[in-house]
């Protein structure tokens, strides 16, 4: 009877949510449809970005996924790659792709702790591309040392095995532009690329996978990110942005003390750290979702994997609830304490151990 209580529970409160999502769908699609966010690719008003990329054993697939990245329809970006102390041939084949080298006096501006970054390196043939070679710190660990060396006021994350669609950047910087002093960050759509047609980096067909552990998880994701993030987003609750692909105000990343190591889960540990220091310090704010800026990712295609992502997913869920539980039902923090930090304790993290599945906003990361 009490699992039966707690699925209409969860039913019933993410129905509400879906609700907010679906009244702002027509606006979305004005947006996308009729917004001109092609003029701004040419323009010197849009903000500056620095994309990281935290690179790990990528061997196989650095080089085309740079290469794409380098081709974006954006103004002024720079993209960094890390390299996590890769133990494969990750670090070379960029050198040798790009003829890069090792910088003598690399000017890092960041004061963010990291492992001992072992060299930065660079081609005046491409201005725009960066290369951090470190020691292996994990995820976090790598956007920190990127953030020390990026030069520009907005920071991007995307994974190293995930395509960004050539206009994904510039449509998160319109929204960005609509309101730049209170917005602090912007998620991203992550979609499925198994099954979908990929040539030079890009997706040409999109299509539905084959496999029924891919196919699963494509509808997990358009439930999570078109059905719960736009709706947890316009009550500026949203407790995560996906690590695959989001943007930040670089400003904010440093007064918070930039990523949190050491356990998985960094990604929504970020934003729970924004919604603290902004309410804390009771500075009007927003984090949003940006369903037009598409990220496609490979996601698991067999059980065992997939089983021991959500179980990586689940751990960090709960070590970061538990390390920020005085923001639970205390009014102080308005949606995310009496809403949304509530709601993940009881409906998400709590799925670890109660075997249901994963679902809603705080499961579908790429990690």
């Amino acid at each position: 009877m009490v699992a039966i209580y707690y699925v209409m529970a969860v039913t019933a409160l993410y129905f509400v949510i879906l609700m907010f999502s679906f009244r702002n769908i027509g606006n979305i699609y004005r947006r996308a449809t009729y917004s001109k966010y092609n003029t701004l690719s040419g323009s010197e008003l849009v903000p500056s970005v620095s994309l990281l990329v935290p690179a790990y054993n990528e061997e196989l697939t650095i080089t085309e996924n740079v290469r794409c990245l380098m081709t974006l329809n954006y103004p002024t970006y720079e993209v960094i790659v890390i390299n996590d102390g890769s133990s494969d041939e990750t670090l070379k084949v960029l050198i040798e792709e790009y003829g890069l080298a090792l910088l003598p006096n690399p000017e890092v501006r960041g004061r963010l702790e990291t492992k001992q970054v072992r060299g930065i390196y660079y081609n005046p043939q491409y201005p725009h591309l960066y290369l951090i070679d470190k020691e292996n710190g994990g995820k976090a660990d790598s956007l920190n040392a990127g953030i020390n060396l990026s030069k520009y006021p907005l920071i991007s994350s995307i994974d190293a095995d995930s395509l960004l669609e050539k206009d994904a950047l510039i449509r998160m910087a319109r929204m960005y532009m609509e309101n730049p002093e209170e917005t602090v960050a912007i998620g991203g759509d992550v979609r499925i690329a198994n099954g979908c047609v990929i040539e030079n980096g890009e997706v040409k067909d999109v299509s539905l996978p084959r496999k029924m552990w891919p196919m699963f998880q494509s509808i997990e994701y358009l439930k999570a990110f078109l059905g719960g993030r736009i709706g947890w987003s316009h009550l500026n609750g949203l407790i995560i942005v996906s690590g695959a692909f989001g943007m930040f105000r670089k400003d904010y990343i440093f007064a918070v003390g930039g990523y949190r190591g050491g356990y998985p889960g960094e990604d929504m540990n970020i934003i729970i750290k924004l919604h603290r220091y902004m309410l804390e310090n009771k500075i009007p704010y927003r984090v949003a979702f940006c369903p037009e800026a598409v990220c496609w990712t490979q996601a698991p295609d067999t059980y065992h994997i997939l089983s021991n992502q959500r179980k990586r997913w689940g751990r960090g869920n709960l070590k970061n609830m538990i390390e920020n539980r005085d923001m639970l039902f205390n009014p102080r923090y308005k949606v995310m304490g009496l809403l949304t930090m509530p709601y993940n304790v009881i409906f998400e993290a709590l799925n670890l151990f109660q075997n249901y599945g994963p679902s809603g906003s705080a499961w579908i990361r790429n990690a």
